[in-house]
């Protein structure tokens, strides 16, 4: 077998380990023949830096280390271009000093190859532009600029003094694009998302944006053929540790780390952090929210007060609805889905209208686990036994631990002490808890006669809860209602074919939590 590129970036250090690759150089062919300013979004831990890598290795010349891949028997010149390489993901940017330090050492070593000396008070903007000038003289050839994680130190900064300073001054250093255009061969620049305020998009020539083109939705990340051939006997490997068969090995792959699309093609293209970490395991761990979550997202969530149904099903947006975040605006959508959280599950052409929804049970466990830990009292260190309790009681039809458990999770919920609590609150809180498990969870469920709050579907059990809250009246009667509702609506009727045995349960709250649980 290939060595696997764990916690390898660079393209040169993957091709002299002979590591293995899954070929996305006849996309860089294209690439580069075809346009010369590009931004591409992409979640973290998602291939971009090893992309950008690739690019430099390629301007660089260095048809050695592209022997065997596609673009060798495409390309012919392989000119050596001066590159200028900023990776501003290797830092966090809470501080402006920070900032300030990275951009001064960047700039310092260029400075050194082309032996420059600024004035002390000469600003980054204008020592930027002396080393895309000095870089076209040296080598009588324009200039290559790429930049990895171009937005990094403003979302870092989000909700902090130094936002709008780390703005202005990254502002100021990206304008000499614009400035030095007759001295540039190649802009590519990668990041999370397009930060509005920053004049980069309006101000860059001719940028092309390709986070949803079809033609490069697959740049990033392994499709199902790569999964297939480049990491077959990988694949062979995994099913045999786990004991099971190849196919049931796929399945479980697809279903773990598969799901994304970034394009209107909905080309599957599975998560490579995640994918190359399970193999190197042998097993189907879960590791992408720790390293690939961006501190940005649970900032922003910790400052903005979230609406947890917009996470529980399927969204239906435009385009513009998701393709930049504002931080001073309330749509979560746009940082949902440029983080990885939310990913393309559908298009209607005649609407023009994407659904989102997470794309698969790493992502939505891993999501999910953490708002719990932010709305519920249970803790963190007690949240992953609370979910194997409610595994069990479904498994075995315990229903008075199941009350137990419920009773538990939401009791005196911080959540819902300042909020006008509704129904909505509390079948989102449970939907979340229930989906946990890895039972199949559906919310709002759609029959013939109507919706029901929540199905919960085992391989031989089905339980149909439906919700009311108690304002006024008796919870005795809500409860009665509650389950005459799913008699009335025949929100069972769907599973009687399957055999399966069907628990109709009737759940009232009122701010204090559950107060009656029911079954006919």
């Amino acid at each position: 077998m290939k060595k696997l590129p764990l916690g390898i970036q660079t393209f040169e250090k993957l091709r002299d380990n002979d590591c293995v690759y899954a070929d996305k150089t006849d996309l860089i062919y294209d690439l580069v023949h075809n346009g010369t300013v590009y931004f591409l979004s992409r979640p973290r831990r998602f291939g971009k830096s090893l992309l950008v890598s690739t690019l430099d290795a390629y301007f660089n010349g260095r048809k050695e280390l592209f022997e065997g891949l596609k673009i060798a028997k495409l390309e012919e010149e392989w000119k050596k271009y001066p590159v200028i390489r900023i990776d501003f993901g290797l830092s966090g940017y809470e501080s402006n000093e920070k900032l300030r330090a990275v951009i001064n050492d960047v700039l310092i070593g260029y400075e050194r190859k082309y032996n420059i000396t600024p004035a002390e008070t000469t600003s980054y903007d204008v020592r930027f532009k002396n080393v895309i000038i000095a870089a076209k003289e040296a080598a009588d050839e324009n200039v290559v600029v790429l930049i990895d994680e171009y937005d990094k130190p403003i979302l870092d900064a989000l909700y902090t003094d130094v936002e709008n300073v780390n703005r202005t001054m990254i502002r100021d250093f990206y304008s000499v694009l614009k400035s030095c255009d007759e001295y540039l061969k190649f802009i590519f620049l990668t990041g999370i998302t397009r930060v509005p305020h920053l004049n980069i998009f309006s101000g860059l020539n001719h940028i092309r944006d390709i986070s949803m083109s079809d033609q490069y939705s697959a740049i990033c990340g392994i499709t199902k053929e790569e999964l297939l051939t480049v990491f077959s006997d990988r694949i062979d490997d995994m099913a045999a540790a786990n004991e099971m068969s190849r196919r049931e090995c796929l399945d479980k792959l697809k279903l773990t780390y598969d799901g994304y699309h970034f394009s209107k093609s909905m080309t599957d293209v599975y998560n490579p952090f995640s994918l190359i970490n399970a193999f190197a395991d042998n097993e189907f761990s879960s590791k992408w929210f720790g390293s690939g979550t961006p501190k940005s997202l649970l900032n922003i969530l910790n400052h903005q007060e979230a609406d947890i149904s917009d996470f529980v099903e399927d969204v239906v947006a435009a385009e513009s609805d998701f393709d930049s975040f504002d931080p001073t605006d309330d749509n979560f959508l746009p940082i949902m889905y440029q983080t990885g959280y939310l990913t393309l599950k559908s298009y209607d052409k005649k609407s023009r209208f994407y659904t989102l929804d997470f794309p698969n049970v790493e992502v939505r466990t891993g999501f999910y686990k953490h708002l719990m830990r932010r709305i519920t009292p249970i803790r963190e260190t007690k949240l992953t036994g609370t979910i194997q309790q409610f595994r069990s009681a479904l498994e075995n039809a315990d229903m008075a631990e199941l009350e137990t458990l419920i009773r538990s999770a939401v009791a005196s919920l911080p959540y819902m002490q300042d909020k006008n609590y509704n129904e909505d609150m509390y079948r989102n809180i449970l939907f979340m808890m229930f989906s946990l498990t890895s039972y199949r969870t559906t919310a709002e469920r759609v029959s013939l006669l109507g919706r029901a709050d929540i199905v919960v579907e085992l391989e031989d059990k089905v339980y149909i809860f439906e919700l009311k809250c108690c304002r006024e009246g008796n919870a005795d009667e809500l409860a009665a209602a509650a389950l005459k509702q799913i008699e009335d609506k025949k929100y069972a009727e769907p599973y009687i074919a399957s055999g399966k045995h069907i628990t109709k349960t009737a759940l009232v709250f009122d701010q204090t939590g559950l107060i009656r649980m029911s079954n006919p």
